[in-house]
C-alpha cells in the first residue's frame, strides 16, 4: 500500500503526525528487530490502533474493542492505511477537524517475530506471530475474513493458547493497564496535559499539578518538602490515597517503619514498580530501569526473548525510600535474585477466588493446597495479597530451573482441579472459574512477577500484603490488614508468621511429580492429616 494513502489523507502543517518514509525493513530488522506499536486512539470513536513493521511501513489496523488476552475472545481488526515507522513513538493530539482528529496515547510497542515471511502471510491474509512488548506477550494471529464499509480488510486478532493468555474478565488487559508505556499518563491526563500545553507551551510540565491537588484539602501545602530516612520526599503533603486521607508522607513513613521486615523480602530480586505520581488512581508499570529513578539503584542485566533489557533491584533503605519518592507504591519481585536469575528460590500458588466463593470455603480450600504440599514434605507459608485472595508460597533451595518449578506447581493446581472439580479450577477462563478459585500458577515462569510481603497495594484503604500464620486465616478476610494498622500487628508480634522461612527452604525431588498421584488422596480424603506444613502456627 505504501504511504500514498496515508499522506493524502492529512495535512502536515496542521498535525503533529510525522510524515515519515518507506525505509528499508530487511536492514533495519536484522540490526534492530521488526517493531510493533499499539497506540490508544481517541478519535470521533475510542479504538485502538495495532501496527506491525512489514515491507518497510507499519501494517496498521483498528481495533475498536482492544486486544484480549482471552483465546476465546475474537476482536474485529479493520486494516487501515500503512503508517511510516516514525509513527511508531507517535503520542499527543491530533487537531479537532484534520483527519483523525483526538488523542493518541502510546499502549504498548516492542518487537514482533513473524511464523513464516510476513509479506507473503500479509497477502494471503494469515498472520501468525509472537509479541515481546511492555504489555502483550506470546503467540497471536491475525486472520482476514472478508470486506467491510469503504471496502476495508476485516480481520481477526486473536491470542493463542499460551502461557500468557488469560481468560479471566477481571483481567481486562485494557483496563488494568490503561497508561502510556511512553509518558506513563493515562488518556485524560495526556489530553489535558496536550491542550494545555498547547495554551501556554512553558506551562506544560506545570499542567499536571492542578490534577493530583484537586483530592487534597484546601489547608494542605502539597508543595512541602519533609525528610524521610534522610531521604527528601517532595509534596509530601498530597493525598495520594485520597478516600483514606492518606499522604506521600504517611507512605514513606510506612516504608521507612517496615523497612526490617520488607527489605529482606526485595533486596537482590529484580522489581517491577507500581507508580502512581498523582494519587492511587492514576498509576502504571514500570520494570526497566531509567534515568528518571534513583541512582541508588542496582542495575541488573535481562535476557529477554530477543534482547538484553536492564532491570534494577532495590537493595537498601535509601534506595526504597527514593522510589517512594518518584511515586512508588507497590512493589513487586522475581521470584529469584540475580546472582542466580535463572534459578527461583521461592514457587508461589496464587489462590484467586471467584465472586461467588465464600470466605469460610476459601479458607478450607486453601489449607486443603497447605496439605497436599505437607503429603510431599513442602513446607507452605502464607500472606494476603491485599486483594481478595493468598499467595501459599514454598521456599526453595536453587537446585531447579524455571521450566522445572513451573511444570511442577502446574501439576499441583490440575491436581487440585481434578480432585476438588467443585472448588478449584487450574484454567482462568470465565466459565470455568464461576464459584471456584483459580490456582494462578503462572507466577512461578521466568519474569513473572508477585507482590512484595508488606508492600501496599494501589487500591482504596492502602491495603498491605501481609504474611499469615495459618492459623490466622480464618479470621482475617480480605481488606483486614492496611497502611493504617499494619505497623501495630508487626511491632506486637514475638514470633513473625514467616520466621524460619529461608531455613525451611527444600529442593523439588526428582521423584516429586510421581508421588503427587498418591499425595492427592489427601484431598479424596476430605480431611485434615495434622501434619506440620513447616510454618509457625
Amino acid at each position: 500500500m505504501g504511504l500514498e494513502q496515508y499522506r493524502r489523507k492529512r495535512h502536515f502543517g496542521r498535525t503533529p503526525e510525522p510524515e515519515g518514509e518507506v525505509v528499508n525493513s530487511a536492514a533495519r530488522a536484522a540490526a534492530e528487530g521488526l517493531a510493533f506499536v499499539i497506540q490508544k486512539h481517541a478519535a470521533s470513536h475510542l479504538h485502538y490502533d495495532f501496527r506491525l513493521e512489514i515491507g518497510g511501513t507499519l501494517k496498521s489496523w483498528a481495533i475498536p474493542k482492544g486486544p484480549s488476552l482471552d483465546p476465546g475472545e475474537r476482536r474485529l481488526a479493520v486494516e487501515v492505511e500503512d503508517h511510516p515507522l516514525a509513527y511508531a513513538d507517535f503520542e499527543g493530539r491530533i487537531p479537532a477537524g484534520e483527519y483523525g482528529g483526538g488523542t493518541v496515547l502510546l499502549w504498548d510497542r516492542g518487537e514482533w517475530f513473524p511464523e513464516g515471511d510476513p509479506e507473503e502471510g500479509f497477502r494471503a491474509g494469515r498472520l501468525r506471530f509472537r509479541l515481546a512488548g511492555e504489555k502483550l506477550a506470546g503467540r497471536w494471529s491475525l486472520v482476514r475474513f472478508g470486506n467491510g464499509e469503504r471496502g476495508r480488510d476485516h480481520w481477526l486478532l486473536i491470542k493463542a493458547h499460551d502461557d500468557f493468555a488469560r481468560a479471566d474478565a477481571e483481567l481486562d488487559i485494557t483496563e488494568q493497564r490503561p497508561e502510556s508505556v511512553k509518558s506513563g499518563r493515562r488518556m485524560e491526563a495526556l489530553a489535558a496535559e496536550v491542550a494545555a500545553g498547547d495554551e501556554a507551551p512553558a506551562t506544560k510540565v506545570a499542567t499536571t499539578k492542578p490534577l493530583a491537588s484537586q483530592h487534597a484539602a484546601p489547608d494542605r501545602d502539597t508543595s512541602s518538602t519533609v525528610h524521610v530516612g534522610g531521604v527528601a520526599i517532595t509534596h509530601a503533603s498530597r493525598l495520594v490515597y485520597p478516600e483514606a486521607g492518606i499522604s506521600k508522607h504517611d507512605v514513606a513513613r510506612y516504608y521507612a517503619a517496615v523497612m526490617p521486615w520488607l527489605l529482606p523480602q526485595v533486596e537482590g530480586r529484580p522489581l517491577t514498580l507500581v507508580r502512581c505520581p498523582e494519587d492511587a488512581a492514576e498509576c502504571f508499570f514500570q520494570k526497566h530501569l531509567t534515568d528518571a529513578l534513583p541512582s541508588s539503584l542496582h542495575p541488573v542485566q535481562v535476557r529477554e526473548a530477543e534482547k538484553t533489557a536492564t532491570y534494577m533491584t532495590a537493595d537498601s533503605p535509601e534506595a526504597l525510600l527514593e522510589l517512594v519518592q518518584t511515586g512508588v507504591l507497590e512493589l513487586h519481585t522475581w521470584g529469584a535474585r540475580r546472582d542466580e536469575l535463572e534459578r527461583p528460590d521461592r514457587m508461589i500458588f496464587d489462590l484467586d477466588p471467584a465472586p461467588g466463593v465464600g470466605w469460610p470455603r476459601f479458607v478450607e480450600c486453601a489449607r486443603l493446597l497447605r496439605e497436599l504440599l505437607a503429603e510431599l514434605g513442602l513446607p507452605a507459608f502464607l500472606k494476603t495479597t491485599g486483594g481478595k485472595g493468598v499467595h501459599v508460597e514454598v521456599p526453595l533451595l536453587r537446585r531447579q530451573g524455571w521450566d522445572e518449578v513451573k511444570e511442577f506447581s502446574a501439576a499441583v493446581a490440575r491436581a487440585l482441579a481434578r480432585e476438588r472439580p467443585q472448588h478449584f479450577v487450574a484454567r482462568a477462563g470465565k466459565r470455568e472459574r464461576r464459584d471456584r478459585i483459580y490456582v494462578d500458577y503462572l507466577r512461578n515462569a521466568r519474569g513473572a512477577t508477585a507482590v512484595a510481603a508488606y508492600s501496599l497495594r494501589a487500591r482504596a484503604g492502602a491495603p498491605v500484603a501481609m504474611p499469615l500464620a495459618w492459623r490466622e486465616l480464618g479470621h482475617t478476610p480480605p481488606g483486614t490488614w492496611t497502611l493504617a494498622n499494619a505497623l501495630r500487628r508487626l511491632r506486637a508480634q514475638r514470633h513473625p508468621p514467616w520466621e524460619g522461612y529461608e531455613d525451611a527452604a527444600v529442593a523439588l525431588a526428582p521423584d516429586l511429580l510421581e508421588r503427587l498421584d498418591s499425595a492427592s488422596a489427601v484431598l479424596r480424603r476430605g480431611r485434615r492429616s495434622g501434619r506440620d506444613a513447616g510454618t509457625a502456627e
